[in-house]
């Protein structure tokens, strides 16, 4: 991994005979965008061993004192913000000049970015912090994933604290600026609420032939960057590597 990491925009278009207008929006941004894959594997370990019985005993947990915690903070810029939504716009456009509209709609006033930030608010997390993105970004998609409801503040915040850990861990985010977590951050939330608003309209119309195709799309796309959301269950005490 070079010392700057590039965040990579890569849209991919789902194509499917039963697909409606509303869902090919979300067919379309659902492929891992944003996310580096070395620090999505830095997060799978530390995941997926931080429950195990068989970890070193003599490995020293790393301090989440107040001053390393706010690396994971960012400013918030307008211009930035501008640029990753015609960036946005225009991958999938590219793709489905169709979605144009619903897409221009979809993005008025930083709607999107707005609707995170509160959601995120309600269960006291930051929409300006890493982490915190992070793992909305994760339990978003877990839960469409493997349609499955999660409403247990405990099992968000042990989830948090697992990825404060795999990112303060990674020598990478010392490389990054305020404008690149706020892409990161940004491109998740749109990612992610783009596919919970395709889930839960899916759910709504019961079309399981939808939500199956819009499943097996998101399960892919973080699959893609190292994380698998059907290897784990999501418990009170956050992500929790399923037996065998």
């Amino acid at each position: 991994m070079k010392n700057r990491c590039k965040l990579a925009l890569a849209v991919f278009l789902f194509l499917s005979t039963t697909a409606f207008a509303q869902y090919e929006i979300a067919s379309s941004v659902a492929s891992g965008e944003a996310l580096f894959q070395s620090n999505f594997s830095a997060i799978n370990s530390t995941l997926l061993n931080s429950y195990s019985k068989k970890k070193a005993t003599s490995e020293k947990p790393l301090a989440l004192t107040p001053s390393k915690l706010k690396a994971l903070d960012f400013s918030r810029s307008s211009s930035i913000s501008e640029k990753i939504k015609k960036l946005f716009i225009n991958q999938i456009t590219q793709a489905n000049p169709s979605a144009q509209p619903k897409l221009e709609q979809l993005f008025a006033n930083n709607r999107l970015v707005t609707e995170f930030d509160s959601l995120l608010a309600g269960n006291g997390f930051s929409g300006r912090n890493l982490a915190d993105a992070l793992t909305a970004y994760l339990v978003i998609n877990w839960q469409v994933a493997n349609n499955q409801e999660f409403n247990d503040p405990n099992g968000f915040n042990n989830v948090r604290q697992v990825m404060r850990v795999a990112l303060l861990s990674s020598e990478e985010l010392a490389d990054l600026q305020d404008r690149d977590k706020q892409t990161i951050a940004e491109t998740m939330a749109y990612q992610s609420l783009i596919m919970r608003t395709a889930y839960q309209d899916l759910k709504k119309a019961n079309n399981r032939t939808g939500l199956a195709n819009l499943q097996k799309i998101v399960h892919k796309s973080v699959k893609d960057l190292g994380f698998d959301l059907k290897a784990v269950r999501l418990t009170s005490a956050g992500f929790v590597k399923k037996a065998r």
